[in-house]
């Protein structure tokens, strides 16, 4: 935002990058299309040109992907504490630690009708509530890509075997995929609240006589529809990339293509003349690269974005032009005719739509008379999970505390090491009082981070979201804080 208002963003040495401490998920979770809302290459659910693009992408039956946008994180957690969700699988996160006011869906795992499924590598808080766990491989025990936020993907070959029966979510999620056959999920199905043109009232169509007309078999399994295809199973294994170096998935599978190389040529062709554009799979493998920034055009990558002078997606004479139609409204036009190749600069005609401002739903006064902040520390992601593991991170902060400026503190009658209650509307913790050290949090405002299933803050905080982002705020609920 400083880069915007100052006039610096695309320039050298300057650009967008995120200061959420979660880099990384820019490219590995949003961009890719994880999110329910998303398909990939930050294209979305919600626009009928996205979807068939995908469609026609994945090979699949026209009108396959439901238009209706699913649960958010908070969501899914609702419905399963409601009853409407009764089978959750869990990937690379811990949401019974990291969600905002916990006791709920702590509860609903334990006591609902339902069956939780949790993929991890360490016994986190919703291994706890898990009906069945998925040991699953790390990082270099698989081969994989990051994505970040200043749009470099960077690759890595598998290391190490996986240790024991542990497996790659790659295997995993094939696996899985064996289990579904297309007669049972691409019939007619009821979807709630389903409402968009071209589509029945509540429900998805039956597909299966499109399904058959691409040669697809009623009794084809989704594994062999969206995973083993006669394109996927051309990447062979073993394959010159890896250097000698295993696959686990390959190897867990029994099978002689090489599925991690397949699905990300797969991606490529969601990104290529999207402005999304990637180099193939084997190029961020050679020694001389470390890492490409995208779009990358005929092997260059792009080092800073809607500048002429570097991003061939900005036409001639244009110098400056941020082209992604998000977030903008064009006067006298609608946006799906304008491209991002397009010669005609849409900066001059654009109108960004600004956030209206929302009163916090809930703000200290009476007995809760303080703010309470949480978040990250430098040593510990959000759970903690892996990096309370690593020693030296453990021992640089073994424990969350309760950071407190020493006036409030004073008032409350504690004092620096003391065990204090934080309270809130929905619940309470005990914590170690810090009125010194790295974070001094102003008069009124109290902040525990939330790495430290000891010290279970989420089950203060407020899940309240926000109607555009979906986000919850963490950064504020109202406590009281006093000697335990």
């Amino acid at each position: 935002m400083a880069h915007l208002l100052t006039g610096k963003q695309a320039k050298p040495g300057n650009g967008a990058f995120s200061l959420t401490g979660q880099p990384s998920a820019c490219g590995t979770a949003r961009e890719v299309g994880t999110f329910a809302h998303r398909l990939p290459a930050d294209m979305v659910v919600a626009n009928p040109k996205h979807r068939q693009r995908s469609e026609t992408i994945w090979k699949l039956p026209p009108k396959t992907l439901n238009p209706k946008v699913g649960s958010h994180i908070t969501k899914m957690m609702r419905d399963l504490e409601d009853g409407s969700v009764k089978w959750l699988w869990v990937q690379v996160t811990n949401p019974f630690q990291c969600t905002a006011n916990a006791n709920h869906w702590i509860e609903a795992a334990r006591e609902m009708d339902n069956f939780i499924v949790v993929s991890d590598v360490y016994p986190t808080l919703s291994c706890k509530v898990a009906d069945l766990i998925l040991p699953s491989a790390m990082i270099f025990e698989k081969w994989g890509a990051y994505g970040n936020s200043e749009r470099r993907t960077q690759v890595w070959r598998q290391q190490v075997p996986p240790p024991g029966e542990a497996r790659s979510d790659v295997w995993q999620m094939m696996e899985f995929s064996k289990r579904f056959k297309l007669a049972e999920v691409w019939g007619r199905q009821p979807v709630p609240g389903l409402k968009a043109e071209g589509f029945e009232d509540g429900f998805l169509p039956d597909v299966l006589g499109d399904a058959e007309r691409l040669g697809y078999a009623r009794d084809s399994t989704l594994y062999e529809v969206l995973f083993a295809t006669d394109t996927t199973r051309k990447f062979r294994w073993p394959d010159a990339v890896a250097d000698g170096r295993p696959n686990c998935t390959v190897e867990a599978a029994g099978i002689d293509w090489f599925p991690e190389k397949a699905l990300f040529q797969e991606y490529v062709a969601f990104g290529r003349d999207h402005a999304h554009d990637l180099a193939d799979f084997d190029v961020y493998y050679r020694d001389d690269v470390r890492g490409l920034k995208w779009p990358v055009i005929d092997g260059k990558e792009t080092e800073w974005r809607f500048n002429e002078k570097y991003d061939p997606y900005v036409g001639k004479g244009r110098g400056f032009d941020f082209y992604g139609p998000a977030l903008k409204s064009l006067s006298g036009g609608d946006l799906d005719g304008v491209t991002d190749t397009k010669a005609e600069s849409v900066a001059g005609r654009a109108k960004i739509f600004f956030r209206p401002y929302a009163a916090p739903p809930e703000s200290p006064g009476g007995d809760y008379d303080l703010w309470l902040s949480t978040g990250r520390v430098l040593e510990h992601w959000h759970s903690g999970s892996m990096t309370r593991r690593v020693p030296q991170l453990h021992q640089a902060m073994p424990t969350a505390q309760l950071f407190i400026h020493p006036e409030d503190a004073k008032e409350r009658g504690l004092q620096r090491n003391d065990l204090a209650w934080v309270e809130s509307r929905r619940g309470k913790i005990k914590a170690r009082v810090e009125t010194v050290g790295r974070n001094l949090p102003p008069r009124g405002l109290v902040f525990v981070p939330w790495f430290d299933e000891g010290v279970f803050i989420n089950k203060v905080t407020l899940d309240a979201t926000c109607p555009i982002s979906k986000q919850t705020d963490f950064k504020k609920c109202a406590v009281k804080v006093y000697k335990a």
